[in-house]
Order: C-alpha cells, then sequence, then structure tokens
C-alpha cells in the first residue's frame, strides 16, 4: 500500500496500473518486474526463501538505454536469481511523458527453449509423416503403373510373335487409362 502512495505521488501514475502491479502473479510464466529509477521497487520474481526479490538496482547499460534514452531493450541470458532469461525493458513514464522508471517481461530460456524443441519436435513428425503418406502413394501409384505396363508388354510381344490364343489379364482390360486401351486394342 506505501508502494501506491509513493508512486502516485511522485509519478502521478494511473492507480489502476499500479493495482495491476499487483495481479502480475495470475499470468505464470512470465517475470513482470517494476523499476522506479533504476531500483526495483516491485516484483513477482522470489528468492530461494520466497520473498520478492526487490530495491535491487537495475543493470546501467539497460537504465541508461531504457530510462535515459527512452529505448526499448531486449535482451537473452540474463542470469536473475541464478537462472537465465529472455527479457524486455520498456520505458515507464508519467502523465507528462517523463521517462521514470521501466517495466521489465521477462520468461526463462529453459522454458522458452523446451517449447521451442517441442514444437520443432512435433512439425519434424508432421513432415516425416506427410513425406511417408505421400510416398505410401507413391509408390503404390508406380506399382499399379509397372503392373499394367508387365501386362501390355506380355500381351504386345505375344500378338507379336503370332501367337494369337494368348491369355491377356482382364484386370488389365478393366483399366480406365491408356494402358487399358492399349490392351483391350
Amino acid at each position: 500500500m506505501i508502494l501506491l502512495i509513493v508512486l502516485r505521488r511522485f509519478c502521478k501514475l494511473n492507480i489502476l496500473f499500479c493495482l495491476r502491479l499487483h495481479s502480475y502473479s495470475f499470468y505464470p510464466g512470465y517475470e513482470r518486474p517494476f523499476f522506479f529509477g533504476d531500483t526495483r521497487y516491485a516484483t513477482t520474481i522470489k528468492n530461494d526463501s520466497g520473498e520478492r526479490i526487490i530495491g535491487t538496482a537495475a543493470d546501467k547499460a539497460i537504465y541508461d538505454s531504457v530510462v535515459n534514452k527512452g529505448n526499448t531493450y531486449e535482451l537473452d541470458g540474463v542470469v536473475i536469481n541464478g537462472s537465465e532469461y529472455y527479457t524486455s525493458y520498456t520505458p515507464l513514464k508519467n502523465n507528462n511523458g517523463q521517462t521514470v522508471g521501466m517495466l521489465f517481461c521477462g520468461t526463462l530460456q529453459e522454458d522458452v527453449n523446451s517449447y521451442i524443441t517441442e514444437k520443432t519436435t512435433y512439425m519434424v513428425l508432421a513432415i516425416v509423416f506427410v513425406f511417408a503418406a505421400s510416398l505410401a502413394v507413391v509408390l503404390m501409384s508406380v506399382f499399379r503403373l509397372s503392373k499394367g505396363l508387365a501386362a501390355a508388354e506380355k500381351a504386345v510381344i505375344s500378338l507379336s510373335t503370332g501367337d494369337l490364343n494368348t491369355d491377356i489379364d482382364q484386370k488389365g482390360m478393366q483399366r480406365a487409362d491408356e494402358l487399358g486401351d492399349m490392351i483391350r486394342g
């Protein structure tokens, strides 16, 4: 509650925004510290004893880029409490447009990498399945076509040698393609 009063008094921030700081923990998978100046005042990040990590200073290069220059700063491999994060820092401005702090959004690199690995695995399996199904269709078509060609070749060779009593494949005669026409001819 003291944080809300301090932020309202010195930053003139929208009170609804300040109240949302406390609801960040309802969005699992992302960490959301809030920096006023270069100091972390509110966060969802907890230490090993379960206490929120507040009062720590932001990296000077990040602070300079975000607060002094107004840039959004994205970085991977940021170590927080022993874990690596993909992060994004965004300037936090008061009603006058002055940058007074920064918002942070980060997620564990391990979580992102395992998600990417899982989705990549699914995509590779889907591609392998589609390839196998396509290959099966092509092989069946080639087998059927080669069987028809063999039957047509047998009939043509028999007829060319003068054997008019040759047995003609009944399945070949029922084909509705050019091979069927050739066998029936």
